[in-house]
């Protein structure tokens, strides 16, 4: 008796031991699941799969979309102003409890704020205690998405660069084709002994030009290959701009002639105040290739180019101090800039459209190389569609665009 007795308490002990382990390896694992939904990098959400009421949110989430746990709790999922897009109403919620698994891969959701994110939706119906309960995960996916389309416009970037690029040189067949020609064409003409003086100085007036627009193309390569492998340095020196700009007024007043377009220029400064330390050859460079262009899509009116002396504008920030910047301008009564064109043309291996969108002559790099040379210079660059006069509506001056550009005004030291 005593026997079995003993037999009968030694397995109610194990029984009750068994029972304890079992109590203590469900609170660790209650524990273990507790801390890793206080813990989790991603919103979780714990709803009633019958009446589709949030049971729980975890810290995350609820600081993700900016609620209190008070407000989120015993409210019905198609219910949050934030999740109004997933679920609009109780069809939906069905639809997920029929499902057991629905998964958004890009679920655009609103936060208390008002801010927009993108989040990773992913739902589960599971048992619980003997009732269904469904766990949702809510990723913020918004530095991803940011990426990606970084990525994507890279891609289209790049893309863009290389069929601009292929189109480049297939044009640059053309624009070194014709120069040639008419030097090779028109030597061999010259070659005839009988033929009259007029015709002898047509053709050597075209060989000349024909000679020149084969060396513009020529610099705009080297120099744009400079700029693109780094190479292209600058040379800092003394500059009188009164003097550069009268340089640029001789060179190109003829050919402003030719065309009847009124050329004229403009200084604000004395000798003495004119003189300033920059890069002479690139100054040179960028308002030669700006009044070129002037002339080039100017038919009639006037073309006037020249700079004023500006204080800097203090709030906005500069990595070059000074006080006083120059500010140059070519102002012309052309054709304006086309709708689409204001921002692209400092692209490289770009060009401005001309009437009936027609690729205009040249190789589409001036004020790529104008830009490039500006901002080395410390400047920025920019151009305005001139603003129509309503006393002049109809006329040439009516119309055009103004290029500007800045440079510091470093005036050289005694």
């Amino acid at each position: 008796m005593n026997k079995t007795l003993k037999n009968h308490t030694s397995k109610e002990s194990e029984l009750k031991l068994t029972e304890l382990e079992l109590m203590d390896a469900l609170i660790s694992s209650e524990s273990r699941y507790r801390r890793l939904f206080e813990t989790a990098k991603d919103g979780i959400l714990i709803l009633d799969a019958e009446t589709g009421m949030i049971e729980d949110a975890n810290p995350f989430l609820l600081d993700l979309l900016g609620f209190s746990k008070e407000a989120i709790l015993k409210a019905n999922i198609w219910e949050i102003g934030t999740l109004k897009d997933l679920i609009e109403n109780y069809d939906k919620f069905l639809e997920l409890q029929k499902k057991k698994y629905v998964r958004y891969e890009n679920l655009p959701l609103e936060t208390a704020s008002g801010k927009k994110i993108n989040v990773e939706f992913v739902s589960n119906v599971y048992a619980e205690n003997n009732r269904k309960v469904i766990q949702c995960n809510i990723r913020d996916i918004t530095d991803r998405k940011i990426k990606e389309q970084e990525l994507i416009n890279a891609k289209l970037k790049a893309e863009e660069s290389d069929r601009l690029k292929s189109a480049f040189l297939s044009n640059m067949s053309h624009e070194i084709r014709t120069p040639m020609n008419g030097i090779l064409g028109f030597t061999e003409l010259l070659r005839d002994p009988l033929i009259s003086m007029e015709k002898q100085q047509f053709y050597i007036e075209t060989i000349s030009r024909s000679g020149v627009r084969l060396l513009n193309l020529i610099n705009d390569l080297i120099s744009i290959s400079k700029i693109e492998s780094g190479s292209d340095d600058l040379c800092v020196s003394v500059t009188n701009i009164n003097d550069q700009c009268t340089f640029i007024y001789d060179f190109f007043i003829e050919e402003a002639k030719t065309k009847g377009i009124r050329l004229a220029f403009s200084k604000c400064l004395a000798k003495s105040e004119a003189i300033i330390n920059t890069d002479r050859e690139k100054l040179y460079s960028i308002l030669t290739n700006l009044v070129k262009n002037a002339i080039k899509f100017t038919n009639s009116g006037s073309i006037e180019f020249g700079y004023i002396l500006k204080e800097v504008d203090a709030s906005k920030p500069s990595l070059i101090v000074n006080s006083h910047e120059l500010e140059f301008f070519v102002k012309d009564s052309g054709v304006g800039i086309f709708p689409g064109q204001q921002e692209i043309i400092f692209d490289r291996f770009r060009q401005g459209m001309g009437p009936r969108n027609q690729v205009n002559e040249g190789t589409g790099l001036g004020l790529a190389i104008s830009k490039a040379y500006v901002e080395a210079l410390g400047g920025k660059i920019w151009a305005e569609k001139n603003k129509s006069n309503p006393l002049k509506a109809g006329l040439s001056n009516a119309k055009g665009s103004t290029f500007y550009f800045t440079l510091p005004y470093k005036q050289e030291k005694d």
